[in-house]
């Protein structure tokens, strides 16, 4: 049976940007499956397509994480399956989690109390696709 691979893709050795495009297609999947439910629609959820996204999701985090991870798949392979399923996926852009930690204190001084401040800046993480 043919197989087709994407031969010139540029991104497609980058683990993290193959990560995002699942999430981003999981994320469009999970959109129409909320309609389903809020709207009262039947549109097709493919069931498959979700499992194997979450499959090579959990491969290409083992990847990422551990160098040495031992699999049967080449990288080449495993990414040109990854653009396959993820067609017609637009890139989306994440917004990054940024914590701010600024702490001020006083100096203690016999008789008088010691006063800190703790500020915490959060940004949420968003996906706009």
């Amino acid at each position: 049976m043919i197989s087709p691979r994407t031969t010139d893709c540029t991104e497609c050795k980058d683990i993290l940007s193959l990560i995002d495009a699942i999430n981003c297609k999981i994320y469009q999947t999970s959109l129409v499956a909320y309609n389903n439910i809020v709207f009262g629609l039947n549109l097709y959820i493919d069931q498959d397509l979700i499992m194997d996204l979450i499959t090579y999701k959990e491969i290409l985090t083992r990847m990422y994480v551990q160098p040495n991870y031992n699999c049967t798949f080449p990288l080449s392979k495993i990414a040109s399956r990854v653009r396959m399923l993820t067609a017609g996926c637009k890139s989306c852009v994440r917004d990054e989690v940024i914590y701010v930690f600024s702490t001020t204190s006083t100096t203690t001084v016999p008789g008088t109390n010691t006063t800190t401040t703790t500020i915490i800046n959060q940004n949420r993480v968003s996906f706009r696709c």
